[in-house]
């Protein structure tokens, strides 16, 4: 067997087992940052993702640890080679005692390839995964394309804007479940059994109860003001009297992956111009009036699709109502012509009335009646 050991990097952890029941594949990412240098996030696959992997692995080899063995490979080589931490601790149990199965495999994967069955690669294999996980951060901001996906919360099924699911990420982000708003139209599910946080109790003795009814160690209380314990930050003094460090400290988040951004809950109390979180611990009133990972567009454009209307129609009352400038619609008019267009294209495609899906509680709505024949010169921005 030759060997050659080229960039050390990719090892997998938790590869034969679900993680907490949910997660597999794991690879810990540590944030390298002036603030705090102590902090290891996982990135793992979801289960409900997890595909049979085929034995058929093309030219990577495989071998059983007895293989490893008779070739004096270590454990240290295999590190090396990328191979999953699960594997390296098994075969280093079966070198010390031979109580491992002498017929547990090792997939020798080629090079960019990765994991227990060299399923995995990178578009960058050169780089480490800290800097897979900066670059995918850091590039977003200037991506002028929306992306194609963002953070989910899953477990609960939720219409979060009216379309049924049909545009992908627009979906509910975990900071909105229990938050007293009802962003799922479809029932409310993210507002149901929130009164068990109200009425949480703590121990006085040792824990400190948050304003949003979690406990938390009273030793965390006011231990550090960059990064608070209670999701709401209730815990440190100085943000609670202050949102407006709360806000400068957060707004970099579209670009950072810590505890601060992605631990993180909105309290009406602080935040006093959030408005929609971004779902990367930022929110739509804290940096700028839009997301900056384009989430407000995705919501919007979302919303609009909920209208039972046609595109023209739809193009059309977006740009009127001044909706367009958060979603990708031409923006609202602004001179005299354009808003004579957009008039015209409501009475030609617009039914007689426009009704909107759920803003509030999942039964406020706005309904537009197409039968004005006077137009206001107010509307148009000077």
């Amino acid at each position: 067997m030759n060997y050659c050991s080229s960039f050390s990097g990719f090892n997998l952890y938790h590869t034969n087992h679900l993680r907490n029941g949910l997660y597999r594949d794991c690879l810990y990412y540590q944030v390298l940052e002036r603030r705090s240098t102590y902090q290891l996030i996982e990135y793992c696959i979801c289960s409900e993702l997890e595909e049979d992997v085929s034995d058929d692995i093309g030219e990577h080899r495989r071998f059983t640890f007895e293989d490893l063995r008779k070739q004096n490979i270590t454990s240290e080589m295999l590190i090396e080679w990328s191979a999953p931490v699960d594997l390296i601790e098994n075969y280093q149990i079966y070198l010390d005692n031979h109580s491992a199965p002498s017929s547990f495999i090792f997939y020798n994967c080629t090079f960019p390839w990765f994991g227990s069955h060299c399923e995995y690669s990178f578009d960058k294999p050169e780089f480490s995964f800290a800097k897979q996980v900066l670059k995918r951060f850091g590039t977003d901001v200037y991506r002028l394309q929306i992306p194609d996906i963002l953070p989910c919360y899953t477990h609960l099924q939720c219409d979060r804007t009216g379309d049924h699911g049909q545009t992908p990420g627009a979906c509910l982000d975990w900071r909105e479940i229990c938050d007293g708003e009802v962003h799922c139209l479809d029932g409310g599910r993210d507002e149901e059994q929130c009164w068990q946080l109200e009425i949480n109790e703590c121990d006085n003795e040792t824990e400190y109860r948050c304003h949003n009814g979690q406990c938390i160690p009273r030793d965390f209380l006011n231990d550090d003001l960059l990064y608070p314990d209670c999701l709401d930050q209730s815990d440190e003094y100085v943000i609670l009297r202050s949102w407006i460090f709360d806000s400068r400290e957060i707004a970099d988040c579209y670009a950072e992956h810590d505890f601060r951004c992605e631990e993180r809950l909105f309290r009406r109390t602080t935040d006093k111009y959030a408005t929609i979180p971004c779902g990367d611990g930022s929110s739509s009133g804290t940096f700028s009036y839009n997301c900056r990972n384009h989430r407000i567009e995705i919501l919007t454009s979302a919303f609009l699709r909920g209208v039972n209307v046609s595109e023209e129609c739809r193009q059309a009352i977006a740009s009127l109502t001044g909706i367009s400038m958060f979603a990708s619609y031409p923006s609202k008019v602004h001179n005299m012509s354009l808003l004579s267009t957009y008039v015209k294209l409501t009475k030609q495609h617009c039914p007689l009335v426009i009704e909107f899906p759920p803003l509030l509680f999942g039964h406020v709505r706005f309904i537009y009646k197409n039968d004005q024949s006077h137009v206001s010169t107010s509307m148009i921005n000077n």
